[in-house]
């Protein structure tokens, strides 16, 4: 069993520390836990046992921290095989039907050093501010915006130089099935009363204060911006990997290799990680919607839509919110359809298909098509009854055909009409 440390910095044993102790310090133990603070700030953290907390003779610096981390991680390199390094609002957790959690991850990775996938967790107007007691992902929180500033190398059984931070590494970024889960935006209200308090840990007119001075305004601001993007889109993680490696450049004053900052313009879900609980261990969970988030296309948009991009409106057909009205609208044409793509060939069990509830007799009478590659399609099932069924009342639609693989899934409307569904589930069998 390979000997784990956990390493971050911390200026206030509050906020979502408590988090970061009990997620990290139960699955590796408290000796593996190491803090690095800031002047006059050690006695905060007297009642957690922690293997180190070191105090610095000097305020919170960005450049500092980075500096400072980077020595501690080689120095807790020589007595242990693996040091984890992040901050307390950030959260690892590895590909679920993978690894089970991210302590298996860390004893099956080979690779010597581990870059997570970034992803900042988004808070919604309907979503109740965080119970850190509670499990997090895909239910008090269900959506995220992959972000290439969290791209962070992370884990680590060999030395690294890191940039301030942490956004670059003295090696290039590696990525496995590992992801880095960020609470900046996920509880506001929260991260204001962070920032108040920072305010007055960080040297007068330095970046850090700049940086903890932006204000309540910009932070619900960006909020607001996060909660109005659309959920779903084109690009897969993927792809946004590899439009970040295309960016890196070398820093030769500071040896790091640096990346340009952006996110997606469209929210995922966080349904995949839904059963980590707040002290690392991984719940048994339910049938998992292989449908969720996963990019759509419709045949055509009706006019007046206020998305006329056909996959960004399609979006609203896997989105996972059932409210009983459209998820997205078709125009009048022969046919119309919808359809899913699921990232790789899956074995296809059951699809459960949602209507709309205020006018259920525009769609009765349904086609279900499966295709490998996008371009050759075979009828699976359909619907030829005519009968009305329901959604959001408890009485969707479900086809349940002989299991078959597909990696391209579509609906279609037998005959004329306009296709406008809630939303479409997508199961194994």
């Amino acid at each position: 069993m390979k000997k784990v440390a956990v390493l971050t910095d911390a200026s206030s044993a509050a906020f979502l520390f408590p988090l970061w102790y009990r997620y990290y310090g139960e699955q590796f133990g408290a000796a593996a836990l190491n803090v690095v603070t800031y002047a006059g700030m050690k006695a905060q953290f007297e009642d957690f046992a922690l293997a180190n907390i070191w105090e610095l003779g000097a305020a919170y610096d960005d450049g500092l921290r980075a500096a400072v981390m980077s020595d501690f991680v080689a120095v807790l390199l020589r007595t242990h095989d693996v040091v984890i390094r992040c901050d307390v609002d950030e959260i690892l957790v590895p590909d679920l039907a993978r690894h089970d959690g991210l302590k298996a991850f860390v004893e099956e990775t080979t690779l010597p050093y581990v870059t997570a996938r970034g992803i900042d967790v988004v808070e919604r107007p309907d979503e109740m501010p965080l119970d850190i007691e509670q499990p997090i992902f895909g239910t008090q929180r269900r959506f995220g915006v992959l972000s290439s500033a969290l791209n962070k190398t992370c884990l680590t059984s060999t030395p690294l130089r890191w940039a301030a931070g942490f956004h670059g590494a003295s090696e290039l970024p590696v990525f496995s099935s590992l992801y880095l889960l960020h609470l900046k935006f996920a509880d506001i209200a929260r991260q204001v009363a962070w920032f108040d308090k920072m305010r007055l840990h960080v040297a007068p007119g330095s970046e850090a204060e700049a940086y903890y001075s932006v204000g309540e305004q910009h932070l619900r601001g960006v909020a607001k911006a996060f909660a109005a993007l659309p959920v779903g889109g084109a690009e897969d993680e993927e792809a946004f990997a590899a439009r970040y490696m295309q960016t890196l450049w070398r820093d030769e004053a500071l040896k790091t290799c640096q990346g340009a900052f952006f996110r997606q313009d469209f929210l995922i879900s966080l349904e995949r990680f839904a059963g980590v609980q707040p002290d690392g261990a991984v719940e048994a969970r339910g049938p998992r919607n292989l449908a969720l988030g996963k990019p759509a296309l419709v045949s055509s948009v009706r006019e007046g839509e206020a998305e006329q991009d056909p996959a960004r409106h399609a979006a609203g057909g896997n989105n996972g919110l059932i409210t009983g009205q459209d998820g997205f609208h078709t125009a009048h044409e022969q046919e119309p359809w919808w359809q899913v793509d699921l990232g790789a060939a899956r074995e296809i069990g059951k699809v459960v298909v949602y209507n709309r509830m205020d006018l259920p007799e525009r769609c009765t009478r349904l086609a279900l098509y499966g295709s490998v590659d996008g371009q050759s399609w075979m009828m699976q099932a359909a619907k030829l009854d005519g009968k009305l069924f329901g959604g959001a009342d408890g009485k969707p639609y479900v086809f349940a055909p002989v299991p078959f693989e597909a990696r391209f899934l579509r609906l279609g409307m037998i005959g004329e009409g306009c296709l406008h569904l809630n939303e479409v589930e997508v199961y194994a069998p």
